[in-house]
């Protein structure tokens, strides 16, 4: 039985390192049972797909890395507490598209631990949204030739561009730019999130024609944010909810249980993290999760059973 796993994280700044933190204690959950979280998912699935918008892009690139170098994630202890936290702390002196922060720590980062290697086991795909043409694009690193042509729009940035591009939220950090030769100008590209903060749907939709699997499994992780929260007593209040709708991860996992029911041979997990109050994407003041906060909703040993049932 050829099985695939798709790992797809979500956006939302700081309250998305819930999903990395998430897997962190899985791989020490797994570690101590003397195993290594890279070489199980390489046992357990013939191929795997790590995917993600926003922030989640370079959570999915760094399990990415992780995984395709056999790491066993003890190395997320490091990334957590010292690493992330550096990219919302240096602001910058640009106003308007220029954003609040220096994207110094952020490509830092990218270059430190973003692995450009590929082999025929495990791909990465990021998606970004290029202002220039108004299009979601995509970059992948596979070997697969059918999961490189499911992706119709492609991108001409290399995939730390990609990662990096997809992580400028607008009014955070500013545009990537880039010169694209053949058409003489340039092009400007921003947070995947913008329209895509879920790429879940999205994956499973392009590859499922594509790409030959007896069984596939999706484990989408992000966190729960309710429309209910804004109220609509002005112009403002409605193009807030219009932002929040876009980027809703519920309306793409209806979209996905509609995709379950028609393929059978699909299996999806979401979890996620719930906020007692709506938090700003660079809020840093509740960064780190307890054990006991992500073992009391049983999303860790959940997403075990998931991954290691056959």
């Amino acid at each position: 039985m050829k099985r695939c796993l798709i790992v797809s994280i979500d956006g939302g700044g700081t309250k998305g390192i819930y999903s990395l933190m998430l897997m962190q204690k899985l791989g020490k959950l797994i570690y101590n049972q003397g195993l290594n979280i890279s070489y199980l998912l390489k046992g357990l699935f013939d191929h795997i797909i790590f995917t993600g918008s926003s922030v989640g892009a370079l959570l999915a690139s760094t399990l990415y890395s992780l995984v395709i170098k056999n790491s066993d994630f003890n190395e997320l202890d490091r990334i957590l507490n010292f690493e992330i936290t550096k990219i919302f702390s240096k602001r910058s002196w640009g106003l308007g598209i220029y954003g609040k922060y220096s994207s110094s720590h952020l490509k830092n980062f990218i270059d430190q631990h973003i692995c450009e290697e590929y082999n025929d086991s495990i791909s990465l795909i990021i998606p970004c949204y290029n202002i220039t043409d108004e299009k979601i694009e995509y970059s992948c690193l596979t070997k697969n030739d059918n999961i490189s042509r499911s992706l119709i729009d492609t991108s001409i940035l290399s995939i730390k561009e990609q990662i990096l591009a997809s992580c400028s939220a607008p009014s955070y950090f500013k545009p990537v730019q880039h010169y694209n030769i053949m058409h003489n100008k340039d092009y400007y590209y921003v947070d995947g999130g913008v329209t895509l903060n879920n790429p879940t749907a999205f994956i499973i939709s392009a590859i499922i024609g594509n790409v030959s699997f007896d069984n596939l499994s999706v484990l989408s992780l992000g966190y729960n944010k309710s429309l209910k929260q804004i109220r609509y007593d002005n112009i403002l209040d409605i193009i807030k909810l219009m932002i929040k709708a876009a980027t809703d991860s519920r309306i793409d996992h209806e979209i996905i249980k509609n995709l379950t029911k028609r393929f059978k041979q699909i299996k999806y997990m979401r979890k996620e993290c719930i906020f007692s109050k709506d938090r700003q994407p660079d809020d840093l003041s509740k960064i780190v999760f307890d054990e006991s906060d992500i073992q009391s909703n049983n999303h860790l040993m959940d997403v075990y059973d998931f991954l290691i049932a056959e």
